[in-house]
């Protein structure tokens, strides 16, 4: 007799799709300046945790003047997805602004890994300094090192944007080389895409690996001018 026959719930629970659950990703980007008012005075705590940052910006209390609006999120387009070994966002995936943080939400997976950009539209504060990052813990800070210098894999890494690039659709570039670095224990990681040209900004992959629960993941990302360069050189261009 068919095994499916002596234990039918069995093979109906075999064929029953895993049921999709909602996420949500809220960012916020701001001048490493503000950053670093949040992150001290005592505020930051001995864990790393940027529990005032996370309450004012749930409040709306950060001031316009320490955000930067320049800088998008946008899900990945599917070859870069594919290249870290990530499933395709639903274009359905809607945008809102809770306070100070922008907002998207979708529907996913358990156990699938999803990647969202931040993609900076102008050439100024080009440089990702500092990052905070929430997902299954608290709202923790991290300054981005590029992962040549890495011995132990971290939440946030770099890697030079030309080089994530260039793994478009091969999913390699996860095998041999962001797993090696990257830490997903909380479910949201950060790799960095430092560009080569001083003045073009960095690019930010967000990537969350989605838990068995629905979750609300948190990134504030602090910039600032590369070394080496000035707001003069950009003057007249839009920037501002």
């Amino acid at each position: 007799m068919a095994l499916s026959l002596l234990l039918p719930g069995a093979a109906a629970l075999a064929a029953s799709p895993v049921a999709a659950l909602e996420y949500r990703l809220q960012v916020v980007n701001l001048y490493e300046e503000a950053f670093a008012y949040y992150l001290g005075s005592g505020s930051g705590t001995v864990d790393g945790s940027l529990r005032r940052l996370e309450s004012a910006a749930a409040r709306g209390e950060i001031p316009a003047g320490a955000m930067l609006y320049d800088r998008p999120l946008t899900w990945a387009e599917p070859s870069l997805a594919r290249a870290l070994r990530a499933a395709t966002v639903r274009p359905e995936a809607v945008e809102g602004v809770q306070q100070n943080w922008t907002e998207f939400r979708w529907e996913g997976e358990p156990g699938k890994r999803v990647v969202w950009l931040v993609d900076p539209r102008s050439h100024a504060y080009q440089e990702l300094r500092h990052v905070g990052l929430k997902g299954t813990g608290t709202l923790r800070h991290f300054i981005p090192y590029n992962a040549a210098m890495s011995v132990e894999r971290l939440p946030v890494v770099g890697f030079p944007t030309n080089f994530i690039l260039s793994y478009r659709g091969r999913e390699s570039l996860w095998d041999r080389w962001v797993s090696r670095y990257l830490d997903l224990g909380e479910g949201i990681a950060a790799l960095v895409g430092v560009d080569t040209n001083p003045v073009v900004p960095d690019t930010v992959f967000l990537i969350i690996e989605q838990p068995p629960a629905p979750t609300v993941f948190k990134a504030a990302l602090a910039w600032r001018m590369r070394p080496g360069t000035h707001e003069s050189q950009f003057e007249g261009q839009g920037w501002q």
